[in-house]
């Protein structure tokens, strides 16, 4: 059983914390989720949206039912509990759980519209195709860099200092595109450990409903792989993008509406729309081993040859790659392509 204590805030120095006691069966946890004081207002502690979207991978992998004193928004408890869940265990080992949480009306918002910032090539699709709709509804007016797990063992170099690198390169690009960054922090990853590529698309909802009262639309930049390769077969195994068409819609509002974007493209044709960008050019970040793109990690090798498929001329991208170490090495990097096809 995994009891969801009600939500609260606490104040730290500068900082305000949305904090969640849970109990999984006799072991007591808490987790925290922590922005600047200035967007305190946003955290939603009157409802436990965002520990039970975070806490539901898991709970279905262990067989923990999810009780709670608090309240879960209507649209989430009847998406998950009619849809989400039936599907999910009808074509994998997760368990069918139990639900017994109290619901109530989605929260009013202040109608901002968000995207993560980590400018990976799917972050940076986001940004740079939906900074300037015409419909404001839909324009971005927020980026945010969030700490709910990606930052985590795959990297060679100490991680404190990878997430304050990634941290300074995502200011300097949000002041470039005169939109505000909210730099978030969580400890959600240590409380409840997941593999990543399992459980992100959970994780990151738990880091926008933590702000629910904010947002009207949230982008997450869907992983790669377009909508024709949904897919709920061995869901328990795969990684969790192949059925986020489903998991998103399950997991919005219906005041929150969070968008699978760049779920029509490869990242391929992602990458050939907005690698001509200045933006592009300067503050792109693939990498899974270094602070900076080191080149030769599985993400470099891909993003690097993808570059060369699109254009044979390196020379633009030789402020974020080593383009010199890769015409020395091309075998190598055709051999890669080869194993990995």
């Amino acid at each position: 059983m995994i009891y969801l204590h009600k939500p609260y805030i606490e104040q730290k120095n500068k900082k305000a914390r949305l904090v969640f006691d849970i109990d999984i069966d006799d072991e007591k946890k808490q987790a925290w989720f922590e922005v600047d004081k200035e967007y305190e207002k946003y955290l939603c502690d009157d409802r436990v949206d965002a520990i039970f979207v975070g806490v539901l991978n898991y709970a279905m992998r262990e067989g923990h039912d999810i009780k709670s004193d608090s309240y879960l928004t209507n649209d989430i408890y009847f998406k998950v509990t009619e849809y989400l869940i039936p599907s999910l265990i009808k074509y994998s080992s997760l368990h069918d759980i139990k639900i017994d949480i109290k619901t109530k009306k989605a929260p009013t918002n202040a109608g901002g519209v968000g995207t993560g910032l980590s400018c990976g090539i799917d972050s940076l699709h986001v940004v740079l195709t939906k900074k300037d709709l015409k419909d404001k509804d839909f324009a971005l007016t927020h980026v945010c860099i969030n700490n709910v797990g990606a930052f985590n063992e795959c990297y060679e170099d100490d991680l404190d200092e990878v997430r304050k690198n990634a941290i300074a390169r995502s200011k300097s690009l949000a002041k470039e595109l005169k939109l505000p960054l909210i730099v978030t922090d969580s400890n959600f990853a240590e409380v409840i450990p997941q593999m990543h590529h399992k459980t992100h698309t959970y994780s990151s909802t738990f880091a926008i409903l933590c702000l629910e009262k904010l947002w009207k639309v949230y982008y997450y930049g869907s992983s790669g792989i377009d909508f024709s390769y949904f897919n709920l077969k061995n869901n328990d195994e795969d990684d969790c993008c192949s059925y986020e068409l489903l998991s998103l819609d399950c997991f919005s509002t219906k005041n929150l509406k969070i968008y699978s974007e760049g779920g029509a493209l490869s990242r391929l044709e992602k990458t050939k729309d907005i690698c001509k960008s200045k933006f592009f050019r300067k503050y792109l970040y693939v990498c899974t081993a270094k602070e900076e793109n080191c080149g030769v990690c599985d993400k470099c090798m891909r993003t690097i040859l993808s570059l060369y498929a699109i254009d044979k001329d390196l020379t633009p991208y030789k402020n974020i790659f080593d383009i010199d170490y890769f015409y020395q090495h091309k075998e190598e990097y055709y051999q890669f392509l080869y194993n990995n096809h």
